[in-house]
């Protein structure tokens, strides 16, 4: 990306709302800022991730929708947490397992 694109409304506002109220996700950010693609915001961030001007604060866990975790952005030029490892087929079958037990507990 350019430096012109890091000079675009959108990324000023993006850059403004992480800094007034903190980390948040790309959908988040997507939801406030009211724009209509995500795609669109995706690319602005991935600009201003490139330019050093904010960074991955921390991950989103998907684990209810199965899908890999969502970014959480922040602003400033520190070093990204570092991405989750994901579930092992036994760590899904021990925390099912423990979700069964408690319903069944509730039930007594």
């Amino acid at each position: 990306m350019t430096r012109k694109t890091l000079e675009l409304p959108e990324c000023v506002l993006i850059l403004r709302e992480l800094a007034m109220y903190g980390a948040e996700t790309s959908i988040g950010l997507q939801q406030v800022l009211r724009l209509e693609h995500r795609q669109t915001v995706n690319r602005y961030l991935r600009a201003l991730h490139a330019a050093r001007k904010i960074h991955i604060w921390g991950w989103e866990s998907k684990r209810n929708t199965g899908g890999s975790p969502a970014r959480i952005w922040a602003v400033g030029d520190k070093r990204d947490a570092p991405r989750p490892r994901p579930s092992s087929g036994a760590e899904n079958a021990q925390r099912y397992r423990d979700s069964r037990r408690t319903r069944w507990e509730k039930r007594t």
